[in-house]
C-alpha cells in the first residue's frame, strides 16, 4: 500500500501552533511503523524554508526521494479574491501532482489551511478517484460561528472546506470528543470516523533542575513566587482567560503572596496588553506572561509548576495538557470536551463556565498537598497510555480497512485529469485578469510538477574548464574525469556537462553542450535555457568556481537541495584559508565564501585526500554552520595516466636540445605553478648553494608563472645559470611534460601545502625517484616510497637532503618509486562515484 502524506500543516503558521506538531509526529510514527507500505512525503515549494528541516525530520525514516516537492503559483491566500486564478490553477497542480504518484490513498494532515497563508489544500476537486483521509482535530468554528466566522469571506471559505471534509473517505479523529462531533454535527456514518487519539514528543519528561538551576530560569521569566501555570497554545475566546484570571484574583491572600500565575506562550502585542488589562481590572498585579519559550525551558518551567491549570471551554485534545502530564505536573482542567479524556481524574476536573468552580479547584489542590501528590503520579501513568505509535497504527489499520472495503481505482487514462482543459477553464472563468507572466509560471510550475520518469541525470560543473583550460591541477583532474566518465557513464544516469553563468539578472546552470561535443557526436544547443534539475538528479561540483557563493545569495542550490537533487562538491584543499599569506589580499576571503556556500547547502564534501577531508572536518566543525541534516564526507586519490586525461599536445623547437641537456648530468624536476607556497624559493636557494660547492646537477622548473612571486620570476629570467644548468619551461604541452618525466632524475616536491600532490603521482607512474616535503599529504600519497626532507624553509636544509640522496642514488639505495601504489584515471572516477554512491 503507498500511502501520501500531504505535510503542509508542518509547514503554514500552523507549524507554531497544536496542528503544526501532531502533523509532524504522526506522519514520522507512520513512517516509523508503515513495515511494507510505502510512504511518500508531499510538500509545498512555496514555504521554502520549511523544505529543509522537514526533510531532516524524516532523515532516517524515510529516503530523501519519498519527499515530493510541488510548485503552486503563489500569492495563493483565499482572504484576497484577487488570488482566485492562481489558487484554482494551483489546486488543480496539486491534485495531478498526487494523481502522477499513484497513491492508494493520501493522507491530508490539515484541511484548514490556506485562508491566511499560501497553503493549497483540497479533497477530490479535480480527481475524485483519490481515496482520502483526512486527520480532524475539531470543528470549533463550526459550533461557535458567531466567534470565528464573523466575515463573510471567512464563512464561505470554512464552509467550502467543511463540504470537502465530508468527501473525505476516512476521518482519522484526533479525540473521541471530535469524532463525536464530527458524527452528530456533520451527519457522518460512524464507521467513517475512527479516533486515532494523539501523543506528545518524546522530548517531554521530567527535568531534574537543582534550585539555583530553577531559580535562574524563573528569574529570566521573572517569575518571583511559586507557579500556577497555563498554556494555552493560542489566545482565542475559548481559551478562558477571563474566568482564569478573574478566578486566580479570588483566591485567598495568602496563596497569592505563595503563588504567581504564569501564561506559557507566544504572545503579540495586543495578545499581552489584552491579558494585562484584564489582570489589573480584577487586581491580579503580577501575572507572568513569558511569550515564547524554546523546548528545552518549556519542559523545566512544566517541570517545576507547582500546578497546571487547563481551563479552555472547547479543545480537539488539548495537547498542552499532555505535555505537562509527561513532565509530571500535577494537573487540573475543564470537564468539557475532550479534556476529561486527557486528564482521566475526577478529582482534577472543574467547570469552566463557573468562576467559583475554578477557584474553588485551584484552591483544593494547592491547599492539600495528599492531593497534589496523588495527581503527580497520576499524571506520569496517565500520559504514558497516549504514544504516537500506538496512534500511528491505529491510523494504518483505519487505513488498510478502507481499502480492503473499496479496492483502489487504478489510474488510467480514462480517469486522469483533463490537465490542458481545466487549465483553460480556469482562465476562461476567472474573476480575475492574469497576465503573460502567469502562463510563464503556469508553464514553468508544470514543468517542475511533472514526474521524472527517465533516467536521473548527472550535472557535472566545468564551468571554469568551459572557459579556459589554464592547463593547472584542478583543470587536468576536471578533463581527465569526465573523460572518463564519458566512456564509463554510470548505469541508468544521463551525463550532462554545465556551467554556471549569470543571465539578465538570473543565475543558473547551462548544458555546456559546446563542450560535450567533445565526446558525443551530438551538435551543440542552438539556444540556451537554464537546466531544472529535479528528485533523484546529481549535482556534482567538480569544477572550482568561486561564483557558486554569489548563485547561492540567490537561493540556486537551495531551491534544488528542496527538490532532492543530492548536491556535492570536490574540495581540492582549503589552503587559502589555512595560510592565506600564500595568496593575493581577498584569496582567503574568497575561498571562505565558497567553502561556508558549499557546506551549507552540500549533502557531501568529497576531498581529493584523506589529508583535506580531515582539514575541511575540523574547519566545519570550528565554523559551527547551522545545517538541518548532517553533512557526509569522502575522499579519492587522483589517477596518473596522463594520456587519459584529455592531454594537450605539442612540443616546441627546443625540446631536443633540453632533453639532451638533462642527459648531461642528474636533473632534479619541480612541477607546479610559481606562487609562495610551492617551495620554488627555497628550492633555487638550495641549488645556488650546492652549485657553490661544485655540485653538477640540474633544476628544471615545470611551471606556470602564479602570483606574488614578481620578484622571483625576474631572478629565474635573469639567472646565469638560465638554459645552462637551470630551466624553466612555462605552459607546456601534456606531451611534453610526459617527455620531461621521463628524461628527469628526480622529482623534487618542496610544496609546503596542498591538496593531493599529483606530480608524485605521475613520477611514480615513469618509475621517477621522489624527494618530497615531510607534510602530511605527501606522506599519504608516496608513504615510504619517497625521501623526506624537514618541512622548514632553510635552503641548507634541503640542499643537504639532496647530497644524501645523490650518494644513495650512485648506491642504488635511493627509496624508489616503482612499486608505489598509484591509480589510473579509470580508477580514480571508480572511486569518486562510489563516493557518490553510483559505482
Amino acid at each position: 500500500m503507498k500511502i501520501v502524506i500531504d505535510l503542509q500543516g508542518a509547514q503554514t503558521e500552523s507549524s507554531f501552533r497544536g496542528i503544526g506538531r501532531y502533523s509532524l509526529s504522526i506522519a514520522q510514527a507512520i513512517a516509523r511503523n508503515a513495515n511494507k507500505h510505502e510512504i511518500l512525503i508531499i510538500l509545498n515549494a512555496t514555504f521554502h524554508e520549511t523544505i529543509e528541516p522537514l526533510r531532516a525530520a524524516f532523515d532516517g525514516l524515510l529516503p530523501q526521494e519519498n519527499i515530493k516537492v510541488w510548485y503552486a503559483l503563489s500569492p495563493t491566500k483565499e482572504r484576497e479574491s484577487k488570488n482566485q486564478c492562481r489558487r484554482e490553477l494551483s489546486e488543480l497542480f496539486r491534485e495531478e501532482f498526487i494523481r502522477t504518484l499513484n497513491p492508494d490513498v493520501l493522507l491530508l494532515t490539515s484541511l484548514f489551511e490556506g485562508y491566511v497563508d499560501d497553503a493549497v489544500t483540497t479533497i477530490k476537486k479535480f480527481n475524485p478517484n483519490v481515496k482520502t483521509a483526512l486527520i480532524l482535530y475539531d470543528l470549533i468554528p463550526y459550533i461557535y460561528p458567531n466567534i470565528y466566522l464573523t466575515s463573510p469571506l471567512q464563512k464561505t471559505y470554512y464552509h467550502t472546506k467543511i463540504e470537502a471534509l465530508k468527501d473525505a473517505d476516512l476521518l482519522l479523529g484526533i479525540s473521541d470528543s471530535s469524532c463525536k462531533e464530527a458524527i452528530k454535527l456533520l451527519d457522518l456514518h460512524s464507521d467513517k470516523v475512527i479516533n486515532i487519539s494523539a501523543a506528545v514528543s518524546d522530548i517531554f519528561k521530567p527535568a531534574s533542575l537543582s534550585q539555583e538551576e530553577a531559580s535562574i530560569l524563573k528569574s529570566h521569566y521573572k517569575i518571583s513566587k511559586k507557579i500556577v501555570m497555563y498554556a494555552p497554545g493560542g489566545f482565542d475566546q475559548r481559551k478562558n482567560f477571563e474566568n482564569l484570571i478573574t478566578a486566580f484574583s479570588k483566591l485567598p491572600s495568602s496563596i497569592k503572596a505563595e503563588y504567581q500565575l504564569v501564561i506559557l506562550s507566544r504572545a503579540n502585542d495586543k495578545n499581552r496588553d489584552d491579558l494585562n488589562k484584564l489582570a489589573k481590572k480584577v487586581e491580579v498585579d503580577d501575572l507572568v506572561i513569558t511569550g515564547y519559550v524554546n523546548d528545552k525551558e518549556l519542559i523545566a518551567l512544566y517541570s517545576i509548576s507547582d500546578l497546571f491549570v487547563f481551563p479552555s471551554k472547547h479543545e480537539g485534545f488539548g495537547l498542552p495538557l499532555l505535555e505537562a502530564m509527561s513532565c509530571n505536573a500535577p494537573v487540573i482542567g475543564s470537564n468539557t470536551t475532550s479534556i476529561p479524556e486527557v486528564i482521566s481524574h475526577k478529582k482534577a476536573l472543574f467547570n469552566p463556565y463557573s468562576i467559583d468552580s475554578i477557584t474553588n479547584k485551584i484552591k483544593e489542590v494547592l491547599e492539600d498537598e495528599t492531593l497534589r501528590a496523588e495527581l503527580k503520579r497520576h499524571s506520569i501513568l496517565q500520559s504514558q497510555k497516549f504514544s504516537w505509535d500506538k496512534s500511528a497504527k491505529t491510523a494504518i489499520k483505519a487505513i488498510e480497512n478502507l481499502l480492503n472495503s473499496s479496492p483502489k481505482i487504478k489510474n488510467t487514462k480514462e480517469n486522469s485529469i483533463d490537465l490542458y482543459s481545466k487549465i483553460a477553464t480556469i482562465f476562461k472563468t476567472s474573476k480575475t485578469q492574469e497576465d503573460d507572466s502567469t502562463l510563464l509560471r503556469v508553464a514553468h510550475s508544470l514543468e517542475l510538477n511533472a514526474p521524472n520518469n527517465s533516467n536521473p541525470n548527472l550535472f557535472i560543473d566545468i564551468s571554469i574548464l568551459r572557459k579556459q583550460d589554464f592547463g593547472t591541477g584542478i583543470q587536468r583532474v576536471v578533463r581527465a574525469v569526465i573523460s572518463e566518465l564519458y566512456k564509463n557513464t554510470p548505469k541508468d544516469y544521463n551525463l550532462n556537462l554545465v556551467y554556471l553563468s549569470h543571465e539578465d539578472n538570473y543565475w543558473a546552470y547551462y548544458r555546456a553542450s559546446d563542450y560535450e561535443h567533445n565526446f558525443t557526436q551530438a551538435l551543440p544547443q542552438q539556444g540556451i535555457y537554464p537546466i531544472e534539475p529535479k528528485s533523484r538528479d546529481i549535482f556534482l561540483g567538480l569544477d572550482l568556481t568561486s561564483d557558486i557563493s554569489n548563485a547561492e545569495h540567490f537561493g540556486l542550490f537551495t531551491q534544488w537541495r528542496n527538490r532532492g537533487v543530492k548536491l556535492a562538491f570536490v574540495v581540492y584543499d582549503i589552503l587559502p584559508i589555512l595560510c592565506p599569506q600564500w595568496w593575493p589580499q581577498g584569496g582567503s576571503l574568497t575561498h571562505t565564501n565558497w567553502l561556508n556556500t558549499i557546506t551549507k547547502v552540500s549533502d557531501k564534501l568529497i576531498s581529493i585526500s584523506n589529508a583535506v577531508s580531515d582539514e575541511v572536518q575540523i574547519w566545519v566543525e570550528e565554523a559551527n554552520i547551522k545545517r538541518e541534516r548532517p553533512l557526509q564526507y569522502a575522499s579519492f586519490n587522483l589517477g596518473a595516466d596522463i594520456k587519459n586525461s584529455m592531454p594537450s599536445y605539442g612540443l616546441t623547437k627546443d625540446t631536443t636540445s633540453l632533453l639532451k641537456e638533462m642527459t648531461l648530468r642528474p636533473t632534479f624536476l619541480i612541477v607546479g605553478t610559481i606562487e609562495p607556497r610551492k617551495g620554488h624559493k627555497q628550492t633555487l636557494a638550495a641549488f645556488e648553494k650546492l652549485w657553490a660547492e661544485g655540485v653538477d646537477i640540474n633544476l628544471l622548473i615545470v611551471a606556470k608563472e602564479g602570483w606574488m612571486m614578481e620578484d622571483f620570476v625576474l631572478k629565474l629570467k635573469e639567472h646565469n645559470e638560465q638554459n645552462k644548468r637551470l630551466f624553466w619551461l612555462n605552459g607546456i604541452s601534456d606531451e611534453y611534460l610526459e617527455q620531461i618525466y621521463t628524461h628527469s632524475s628526480c622529482l623534487i616536491a618542496p610544496s609546503e601545502g596542498e591538496g593531493f600532490g599529483l606530480p608524485l603521482i605521475e613520477a611514480a607512474q615513469h618509475k621517477l625517484p621522489i624527494i618530497a616535503r615531510d607534510i602530511p599529504v605527501f606522506k599519504e600519497v608516496a608513504s615510504k616510497y619517497a625521501y623526506y626532507f624537514t618541512n622548514d624553509n632553510e635552503p641548507s636544509t634541503l640542499a643537504d637532503v639532496i647530497l644524501s640522496w645523490l650518494k644513495l642514488y650512485k648506491q642504488d639505495n635511493h627509496p624508489k618509486s616503482d612499486q608505489m601504489p598509484w591509480l589510473t584515471w579509470k580508477q580514480s572516477t571508480q572511486q569518486l562515484l562510489q563516493a557518490l554512491e553510483l559505482f
